[in-house]
């Protein structure tokens, strides 16, 4: 998990300068490994990056770089939590290279084009959009468990680019009546700065400068702002890649069969691993493992898969997408009193109490957990409870000796 923020105006004065630092500072809840700060203006784009978190950045000489000029209408920070690769300056973002200098937010564990090369997955996935296009780089990549929200300058367009899935979060909104566009991965510290700095709910504009709420953008639909236009004038373009859908299985003797949405079918695995249908299976015939063909006559009652048709496709992290009944059916439900979760000091807690708690945040991180969701089971097991209503994750505890120090400070006075 990283963060992202940045402000674009067309009169960038020292409120816009000063809304940037802050966007910047409280982000060092999102990361503290590196610190990266993009620069741009009609004419020229430019970038710094260290390995100084941002609090520490932005009192230090290199600061310097985010005082804006009389041109200048495009400040972006980046603050890096190092999943894939080491911390080092080569590793930090941005990333440039002919076409597109960029940061990204997210991890993409799958193998991809031009991933060996580089120390990151975050250089690799910036290099494929340089060369073949965003949605082209992005369809690569694109897989249930890939993670992402990216903004970049695209040099060949001069234009401010910004795109993500459902698995990282970028909030928006519009101040001075639509002058200027302030962003952050996280609602809450966008928020906040914005009403430190006197912003009220008047003065907070959406989408398109219309209506009171902060935005944020569809997965796989692109921002586009041209550099020097007026911060509204942007277009959102779907770039037409479907979501990956995670597929329950059904095993069966030999095979398992998932639905098949695109194909609106079954598909099925043989004993060989083949998708599609059953074609054989593997049989003991005393001599050694035989694998004998079906026919339509002869395949056997129990390798028919009869379940029924799923009335919904099913997104992995993507609830809202699901009715309860769908996620029960599913098994991503656990039935009512089944499960209890233990908290802080060993407390016995209802799906209901723990969620209420997890879906808070951790304390350091702000990444939260879902009790009905099995992806998240194991970090839920594996959180350090702080006080019967705070917890941080375990990379977090992990990673972070501040983390732990604080841990040891509220052991003692318990002790």
């Amino acid at each position: 998990m990283c963060g992202l923020c940045g402000v674009y105006s067309t009169n960038f004065t020292a409120v816009e300068e000063d809304l940037f630092r802050d966007l910047l500072l409280i982000n060092k809840f999102r990361g503290r490994d590196s610190t990266g700060v993009i620069k741009a203006d009609k004419d020229s784009v430019l970038f710094t990056k260290s390995l100084k978190p941002s609090p520490l950045w932005l009192e230090s000489a290199e600061a310097k770089f985010a005082v804006p000029s009389k041109d200048t209408i495009l400040m972006m920070g980046h603050t890096r939590h190092a999943t894939m690769g080491k911390v080092t300056a080569d590793n930090a973002h941005p990333f440039e290279f002919d076409n597109v200098v960029g940061m990204h937010n997210g991890t993409i564990t799958k193998s991809f084009k031009h991933r060996k090369g580089y120390g990151t997955d975050s250089e690799a996935l910036y290099r494929n959009i340089n060369d073949d296009g965003l949605a082209t780089a992005i369809d690569l990549v694109n897989d249930y468990d890939s993670a992402y929200a990216l903004q970049y300058v695209d040099k060949e367009k001069d234009a401010l680019v910004f795109v993500k899935n459902s698995q990282r979060g970028l909030w928006f909104c519009h101040l001075y009546h639509g002058s200027t566009l302030v962003w952050s991965s996280d609602k809450r510290h966008l928020d906040f700065v914005v009403r430190v700095h006197g912003f009220n709910d008047a003065d907070i504009r959406g989408f398109e400068n219309k209506g009171p709420d902060m935005f944020t953008l569809q997965p796989h639909h692109m921002m586009e702002l041209p550099l020097g236009a007026e911060s509204d004038d942007y277009t959102v373009t779907d770039l037409g890649i479907k979501e990956r859908l995670y597929y329950q299985t059904t095993t069966h003797s030999g095979w398992a069969g998932a639905w098949d949405y695109d194909a609106d079918d079954w598909s099925t695995y043989d004993s060989r691993g083949s998708a599609t249908k059953a074609t054989g299976r593997w049989v003991n015939n005393g001599a050694g493992q035989t694998w004998i063909e079906y026919t339509d006559d002869d395949r056997p009652a129990e390798d028919k898969d009869t379940s029924p048709k799923p009335t919904a496709p099913v997104y992995l992290n993507y609830r809202d997408q699901m009715s309860e009944e769908q996620m029960t059916r599913l098994g991503w439900l656990n039935p009512s009193g089944s499960r209890t979760y233990r908290g802080y000091q060993g407390r016995k807690m209802t799906p209901t109490e723990a969620n209420a708690i997890l879906q808070q945040g951790c304390f350091n991180c702000f990444t939260s957990f879902d009790v009905d969701s099995p992806y998240d089971q194991e970090d839920i097991e594996s959180v350090h409870w702080f006080s019967e209503d705070m917890y941080c994750c375990d990379q977090c505890f992990q990673n972070n000796a501040d983390v732990r120090k604080e841990f040891d400070v509220e052991e003692a006075k318990v002790g």
